[in-house]
């Protein structure tokens, strides 16, 4: 074989390991609600986020302005479009702010829990609802890439109602 055609069978076999997207370590997402939620009434759900030990993701700035740039990084939470849901007010979580050189940066560390007044609406019988939590998680040298992560919460009140 020829010392090109090997150099290139080399590269190829390389590619795919260089192009390879870090994983990085997990972030768990969970969904909490009351007891006793009731169609036509409001509630709020908590939606916990646990970043991993010395990674972090950036959050809003308080003192932002309109106009002010900011981070396209920040965690923040969706949810799927769902005709059963007539209310979905996400609650921003209170970001830690960064001293020194980074001020005016703020950032989420460890368990961010956010609170979402929600509302099914009345004569809902059961709902799924899809919770996306979008994130970009760094540590003190490298941003991984975006992801999203998804949690549901399912609930049936004719089952509960029947009891």
């Amino acid at each position: 074989m020829s010392k090109t055609f090997l150099a290139v069978l080399a590269v190829f076999a390389v590619a795919p390991a260089a192009f390879a997207q870090p994983s990085g370590p997990p972030v768990k997402v969970s969904v909490a609600t009351p007891k006793g939620i009731v169609p036509g009434k409001e509630f709020t759900a908590i939606v916990t986020v646990v970043l991993p030990e010395g990674w972090h993701a950036y959050g809003p700035n308080p003192q932002r302005k309109k106009g002010d740039e900011e981070f396209n990084t920040l965690l923040g939470i969706s949810m799927v479009n769902n005709k059963a849901v007539d209310r979905f007010m996400p609650k921003p979580a209170t970001p830690l702010a960064v001293p020194g050189k980074n001020a005016g940066e703020y950032i989420f560390e460890g368990t961010v829990k956010f609170p979402v007044v929600m509302r099914f609406k009345a004569g809902t019988k059961a709902a799924s609802v899809t919770f996306n939590v979008t994130h970009q998680i760094c540590d003190s040298s490298t941003c991984l890439p975006p992801k999203t992560e998804t949690v549901k919460l399912v609930v049936n009140f004719a089952q509960k109602a029947s009891k």
